[in-house]
């Protein structure tokens, strides 16, 4: 493993450990496609915080979320620390 490579994956960690419940289950809905209703005031903030982390972002026509690389990295990180903690 290259150093770029082990801090990627570093980061990937720190990314993840630092996200709410209500960050992993929007990050989790946009990664397997699911259909999102209207956000709240809540949920908007939720939604905005990922973007500027640069986890997900929006595309248009027809409009709708999109995780980035990153955003995938995270959720396969989360996916893997639930697999062991069962």
């Amino acid at each position: 493993m290259t150093s770029a490579s082990r801090s990627k994956g570093e980061d990937v960690a720190a990314v993840a450990a630092g996200l709410t419940k209500a960050q992993a289950e929007f990050l989790a809905a946009v990664c397997d496609a699911r259909k999102l209703g209207l956000a709240d005031r809540a949920a908007d903030k939720v939604r905005q915080s990922l973007r500027r982390a640069g986890l997900v972002h929006v595309v248009q026509n027809p409009r709708r979320w999109v995780a980035k690389p990153l955003g995938l990295a995270v959720r396969a990180h989360l996916t893997d620390q639930e697999g062991q903690n069962r």
